[in-house]
């Protein structure tokens, strides 16, 4: 609910499927490995994004269009010569969708208000 209207209904896992960002990869490799990474992984989705970058820990959003088996495929062809250490991934978690659906929320209520307040 957001202002009195419902924003989205259903159970964790459908809304997770239904309305998360995709899945998030979190790699540990050497810090010079880095941007090698970032190549390999914009060649799987050029809107593959960095999230948290710290050390050689490399946290990744990508977008549900990318299919799982595409990146595991990527990641275990890479392993070696990036030297990845570990690595792990995950669907989005309820509170990204929470994150999503207040943010869209928030920006429907500034739509609204800027064609009301137009003279």
């Amino acid at each position: 609910m957001s202002r009195g209207k419902l924003m989205c209904i259903g159970k964790p896992e459908e809304l997770k499927l239904r309305l998360g960002m995709g899945h998030h990869l979190d790699i540990s490799l050497p810090e010079g490995k880095v941007a090698e990474l970032h190549s390999a992984m914009l060649s799987l989705s050029p809107m593959a994004q960095i999230d948290t970058k710290m050390a050689g820990s490399v946290e990744y959003a990508l977008p549900k269009s990318v299919p799982l088996s595409e990146i595991v495929s990527l990641i275990e062809r890479r392993r070696r010569d990036l030297h990845i250490y570990d690595w792990a991934i995950s669907q989005s978690t309820l509170e990204d969708v929470f994150m999503s659906v207040t943010k869209r929320a928030a920006d429907l209520y500034a739509e609204e208000n800027e064609v009301t307040a137009a003279p």
